[in-house]
């Protein structure tokens, strides 16, 4: 009963629900941030800065001609001298009786250097077994766990990888992405992924 509480409560009907909202992340231990303003209530107009924070006041080091929701991991792009920015975008969820999308993924978006390198759709990322993103592996098909941005040692970038069930639910296994390029990897190996 509580549960169904909270849910109920989280769905109430306001003015604002489902709207977008102006958004501030900060990594780097503080030294960055990324602050997101909407131009539009439901869509992606708008436009996302990044900050280098000095002691004479915030620098603006990057500018995206797009209003980034959802979920975002940085990653230090050497070849580029950079920040990467990738983008992991929930459903919008508006209607309580859309409650079982809560958690589906609409897109991964990869950022650089004021531009997207590289976007899967919500089909794209459902046949990699990318479809619902949850706090741990519940042995559902395609649930997944974010792992985050990661340095690979043969690599100079970092990259993005998620931890999910293999095709036979038997196994983990790692999805791993070029933080920079959004190119798919071989989790083992740190390479791009052979045709």
């Amino acid at each position: 009963m509580i549960a169904w509480a909270a849910v109920a409560m989280a769905f109430s009907p306001s003015a604002d629900s489902g709207k977008n909202l102006p958004v501030v992340h900060s990594f780097d231990g503080g030294r960055h941030f990324v602050r997101s303003i909407p131009t539009e209530d439901y869509n992606s107009s708008g436009k996302t800065e990044i900050y280098r924070v000095t002691s004479d006041g915030d620098e603006l080091i990057e500018e995206y001609a797009v209003y980034m929701y959802g979920d975002l991991f940085f990653s230090w792009c050497p070849d580029q001298l950079t920040w990467g920015i990738v983008q992991l975008e929930p459903v919008r969820v508006i209607d309580p009786n859309d409650a079982d999308k809560l958690g589906d993924i609409s897109r991964l978006a990869f950022y650089l250097g004021g531009k997207k390198t590289r976007e899967y759709s919500h089909e794209e990322l459902a046949e990699m077994r990318l479809r619902k993103s949850t706090g741990h592996l519940k042995g559902g098909r395609g649930d997944f766990v974010v792992q985050g941005i990661t340095k690979y040692y043969q690599s100079p970038n970092g990259y993005f990888s998620v931890k999910t069930r293999s095709e036979d639910a038997n196994s983990e296994v790692v999805v791993a992405f070029d933080a920079c390029t959004g190119e798919l990897l071989d989790a083992e190996q740190g390479e791009p992924l052979k045709p």
